[in-house]
């Protein structure tokens, strides 16, 4: 499992550099529910934590299933969906599943500035 986190890691700072993830509520889009603006923060917060280095595996797949519970109920485009798909990803241990999830949930957070 110590692959899969280190590999998670890559993933999770490549995809949060290119989302932009430090961001505020505030800067949201038009037509981006509440929901999706706290999964996207919480990503972000996520990913910082990742980069710290201070999320061990179960932690890490407990943070994604926090994200999911808060967008599974988003209307925003791309959010619930791909939120779910990375939990399913990391949750049966395929990085390359997880990595395209976590890739997909990072820009659907972008289209909406975060």
């Amino acid at each position: 499992m110590r692959t899969l986190l280190a590999l998670t890691i890559t993933t999770l700072l490549l995809a949060g550099c290119s989302s932009g993830a430090a961001t505020t509520a505030t800067t949201t889009k038009a037509g981006a529910d509440a929901s999706a603006d706290l999964a996207c923060i919480h990503y972000s917060n996520v990913t910082q934590d990742v980069h710290d280095g201070i999320l061990t595996d179960a932690e890490l797949r407990e943070k994604w299933k926090e994200i999911n519970d808060t967008a599974s109920v988003s209307t925003t485009p791309g959010i619930a969906v791909n939120a779910r798909a990375a939990l399913a990803a990391i949750s049966t241990g395929t990085v390359a599943e997880f990595a395209v999830a976590v890739q997909a949930f990072s820009d659907a957070c972008a289209a909406v500035a975060h």
